[in-house]
């Protein structure tokens, strides 16, 4: 089965897609907890009940950006190793992806205009962008969370079905994007 994995310091998204589905089922888990032991205790269990032999996994490598605090990076870096370690465990595989190499293929951009400039706002408007491509594939109205990891299964089933990928584009493309056909 292919499976997604959006990791965060507080919720983690997912994503599965099996054989024969019209489309991707999704949800996220609650990573809060009291302590980060605690926090890697539950993520670990959490991962032992949705990983099982032979998945074909996909998950967002940790994003370091200036100005994350060593805790957030910290917790990140935690819950991939629990992943790894749990797939290893198991006999899945991981396969990491770039933020930009999805939204790339999935989105069309990676990042928001450049007219958005606050950080906060920037980030608010490429996981807005998530949703609603999630909704134009007719795939529901998401959380953020839950859209970032269904596109990202769309990523991985298009580098594993070359069919899929042909006909896989964004739906909602950016102006910038917009492709005129040229007549002969």
């Amino acid at each position: 089965m292919l499976k997604a994995i959006d990791p965060g310091k507080r919720r983690l998204g997912w994503a599965t897609w099996a054989d024969g589905d019209k489309k991707p089922k999704s949800g996220f888990f609650d990573l809060r907890a009291k302590t980060e032991g605690e926090s890697y205790s539950e993520t670990r269990k959490i991962m032992l009940g949705f990983i099982k032999r032979g998945d074909d996994i996909v998950m967002e490598m940790p994003m370091l950006p200036r100005g994350v605090s060593i805790a957030s990076r910290l917790a990140l870096f935690g819950i991939r190793a629990i992943v790894m370690q749990v797939a290893f465990d198991v006999g899945a595989k991981v396969e990491e992806v770039g933020i930009s190499q999805w939204r790339s293929w999935c989105l069309g951009v990676t990042m928001p205009p450049k007219s958005i400039v606050k950080k906060e706002a920037r980030r608010r408007w490429l996981k807005e962008r998530a949703k609603q491509e999630v909704e134009a594939r007719g795939w529901g109205k998401i959380t953020d969370d839950e859209a970032e990891a269904m596109l990202m299964l769309c990523w991985l089933r298009a580098q594993r079905d070359y069919n899929y990928a042909f006909k896989t584009r964004p739906r909602l493309l950016p102006p910038s994007m917009n492709v005129k056909t040229i007549s002969p």
